[in-house]
């Protein structure tokens, strides 16, 4: 996985994880819950909000 997301740095990527490490160099990242985009912003900020 992190191969793939090497090569495609630089470039607009959609990438669906489901460890927030794997995505942790993306610009923005976005949470869904039930269809719903429930949190957005960076790897820190986001795993700040989501883990206690």
């Amino acid at each position: 996985v992190h191969v793939t997301l090497d090569k495609a740095k630089g470039r607009t990527c959609i990438t669906i994880a489901h460890r927030l490490p794997t995505i942790q160099d993306s610009n923005i990242i976005g949470v869904m819950s039930q269809g719903t985009v429930i949190e957005k912003g960076t790897h820190k900020g986001a795993f700040c909000k989501l883990v206690p």
